[in-house]
C-alpha cells in the first residue's frame, strides 16, 4: 500500500542524496562507497601506527616513574592515548628489566579509561590485581577482571577526570601500604 510506496520513495531519496554527497552516478556509487571505506582502513591504522611512536618515545619518560612504596618497585603512569594492548606492551618492557613490582598504567583515549595492574610473580601472595582493579572500577562504575597477576578495567563516557587522574594513584597506593 501506502507505506510501500512511501518506504521505496524514502529510499531513493536517501540514495540521490548520498549520490550528491559523493559526487558521483548511481553506477559508481558502489565502488565510490568501498573506496571509502579501505580509505578510512588506512587511515585508521596510521593513526594506530602514530600512537604506537608516540607511546615509544614516551617510554624513558614511563619508567621514570618507578619509586618505592614499601621496597616494592611501584610504577604508576597515565598516557592520554592507547589502549589496553598498548599498556600491555609497556608492561612486558618494563617486566624486562625490573625484577620485582606493581605497574599500574591508565590512559584515556576515545572517550574510554582503561586502567591496566600487573604484579611481579614474586608479590602475588601478598597482591592480587584483580582485587586492586575491582576496587578502584567499583568507585567508578566501571567493570574489570583478569588474572591474580595481570588485570584490567574500564570506565565509558566518565565525566570526572580530575577523581581519575588525582585520586586513582592515592586509591591504589592505600591498597599497597
Amino acid at each position: 500500500g501506502l507505506s510501500s510506496v512511501s518506504f521505496i520513495q524514502n529510499k531513493f531519496l536517501f540514495f540521490e542524496n548520498i549520490q550528491k554527497i559523493l559526487k558521483c552516478e548511481d553506477i559508481f556509487l558502489e565502488n565510490r562507497i568501498q573506496n571509502l571505506i579501505v580509505n578510512n582502513n588506512l587511515f585508521e591504522k596510521k593513526i594506530l601506527k602514530l600512537k604506537k611512536m608516540i607511546i615509544v618515545s614516551m617510554k624513558k619518560d614511563i619508567f621514570n616513574n618507578i619509586f618505592l612504596v614499601n621496597n616494592i618497585n611501584f610504577l604508576f603512569f597515565h598516557l592520554f592515548i592507547g589502549n589496553v594492548s598498548f599498556l600491555k606492551d609497556i608492561v612486558i618492557d618494563y617486566e624486562k628489566f625490573y625484577y620485582k613490582g606493581i605497574i599500574v598504567l591508565c590512559c584515556y583515549d576515545e572517550d574510554v579509561f582503561t586502567m591496566i595492574i600487573s604484579i611481579n610473580e614474586n608479590l602475588s601472595f601478598i597482591f592480587n590485581s584483580i582485587f586492586l582493579i575491582k576496587y578502584f572500577f567499583v568507585k567508578i562504575g566501571g567493570g574489570g577482571g583478569g588474572e591474580k597477576l595481570n588485570s584490567s578495567g574500564s570506565c565509558k563516557n566518565y565525566k570526572n577526570m580530575t577523581f581519575l587522574y588525582n585520586d586513582s594513584f592515592e586509591l591504589l597506593k592505600k591498597c599497597i601500604i
